[in-house]
């Protein structure tokens, strides 16, 4: 059950989405794959069946390799296929989402407490929610802020009209 003082973007599995993008050969999508399966490996919490599945063949795939090639192709890391990817606009736009549905200010900060740091921010909240940096948390946001807005007043002009 997600928690009422979070966006309803937060109980999304972007897992999934990065999946696909590492599929189909996106390596800024496999290497955030990877930092989200070592959080969770690190902090004991359950991979979720469809990222265990893709780790899985990941690392039988490096364990078939011999060489620093074989192992960049096992976990989709070729930096030949960089070029090609970026994030992906969708995915860049879910994040902007995120952040202006987000309770917190528009901020990277974080507060100490007893179970570590607990972000304050928005942007350091979609930094911890999506594993990237509070800084690229913002740039997203400033990037597709003005049009998702424009996207919500559209879409309550045409709620209004039916």
């Amino acid at each position: 059950m997600v928690n009422k003082k979070e966006s309803l973007l937060a109980s999304l599995k972007t897992h999934v989405v990065e999946i696909d993008e590492a599929n189909r050969g996106n390596p800024y999508a496999a290497k955030a794959l990877l930092a989200i399966c070592a959080k969770l490996l690190r902090t004991g919490q359950p991979i979720p069946a469809e990222l265990n599945e893709w780790l899985a063949k990941r690392l039988d795939a490096v364990a078939q390799g011999t060489t620093k090639t074989d192992y960049e192709k096992a976990l989709q890391l070729s930096k030949r296929k960089a070029k090609e990817f970026g994030p992906a606009r969708d995915y860049e736009e879910l994040i902007a989402r995120s952040i202006m549905d987000s309770k917190l200010g528009r901020h990277k900060g974080y507060s100490c407490t007893d179970q570590g740091s607990v972000p304050t921010g928005a942007y350091s909240e979609a930094a911890e929610r999506f594993n990237i940096s509070p800084t690229t948390a913002e740039s997203y946001f400033h990037k597709h802020a003005d049009w998702l807005r424009e996207r919500d007043k559209i879409d309550e002009e045409l709620r209004r009209e039916n």
